[in-house]
């Protein structure tokens, strides 16, 4: 027709930043409170119906009531960055063990608590056969050195530490 036309593209989700969080109890609670504020999906997988209802409703937020939440790891994108903030060292070990076992290698896991729990996750892990290497590679404690003990400070040292991983991650890119 001889005419112009304009087209204009409009890019969503190009670079989906996906969050795993295992556990949903008070630090977890609030960091995804954190989250819900930056561009990313979060999914939150417990088996505590209580404790998933108390969270936000976000459509940048998946929530999953998994009993066990450790069979969850093979849908996980290899993108993910997973925390898991179970209920304890013995939660936390099932989904170690889960991503190790996979041969996934995700740019950030990490496990809420101390070095002693490190320690414990360490041997016990190297115990079902886990290589050594692999037993070590993961973050505990997580976040940075910020900040009481209060979850609402935890939950943002974490957060921060997530960004600072992630835009190191994407700088080497």
């Amino acid at each position: 027709c001889g005419g112009t036309a304009s087209v204009l593209f409009e890019a969503y989700n190009l670079n989906t930043w996906r969050i795993a969080v295992f556990g949903a109890g008070h630090v977890a609670q609030a960091l995804v409170r954190v989250l819900m504020g930056l561009e990313c999906h979060v999914t939150c997988i417990d088996p505590r119906r209580e404790w998933l209802e108390k969270l936000p409703q976000s459509s940048q937020l998946n929530i999953l009531e998994r009993e066990h939440p450790e069979n969850e790891v093979a849908t996980l994108a290899d993108d993910a960055y997973v925390l898991s903030m179970t209920m304890g060292h013995a939660t936390d070990r099932p989904i170690l063990d889960a991503i190790f076992r996979s041969g996934q290698c995700f740019p950030y896991l990490g496990v809420i608590g101390s070095q002693a729990k490190r320690k414990v996750l360490i041997h016990e892990l190297r115990q079902a056969g886990i290589d050594p290497r692999l037993a070590e590679s993961f973050r505990c404690p997580i976040g940075l050195r910020l900040g009481t003990n209060q979850p609402g400070e935890i939950a943002v040292s974490i957060a921060a530490e997530l960004i600072q991983v992630r835009d190191a991650t994407r700088k080497s890119d």
